[in-house]
């Protein structure tokens, strides 16, 4: 369900998990109140912006019994396992140097997207998109 207000997510009975993938300012706000609503919550990464902030997620966690998973793109993928097994089996002999990046093909500056002609407090909730941050 999409709504411009994840409280009212929190509020029903039939959603028994969320995915929060918001600004990270939003992280333990969202996550806390998740947790303590009865959901389960996967979210996207980074945990929280300070260690007092982690802690209380975790402590929430605790106190909760619900489950919270911190997501990190592509860690989960079964490529980079089945790649530290070949390395770990010594499939490729003694590896002393690993390169990697990340290419999507774009052109430098390809996410960075025009603001819309429309864009006003009218089609951007600015004030909902700071929410906690400081």
């Amino acid at each position: 369900p999409m709504t411009r207000d994840y409280r009212r997510i929190l509020e029903r009975k039939d959603i028994d998990a969320v995915v929060i993938s918001t600004p990270d300012h939003w992280h333990e706000k969202m996550s806390v109140e998740a947790l303590e609503a009865g959901k389960d919550v996967y979210l996207e990464k980074p945990l929280a912006h300070t260690i007092e902030q982690g802690r209380r997620i975790v402590e929430t966690v605790g106190r909760t019994g619900r489950v919270l998973q911190v997501g990190s793109q592509l860690l989960s993928s079964i490529h980079l396992h089945e790649a530290k097994e070949v390395i770990q089996e010594g499939r490729l002999g003694q590896v002393t140097q690993v390169k990697a990046w990340w290419d999507t093909g774009n052109l430098i500056g390809a996410w960075v997207k025009p603001i819309p002609p429309d864009a006003s407090p009218a089609t951007i909730d600015w004030e909902a998109f700071l929410g906690p941050a400081p």
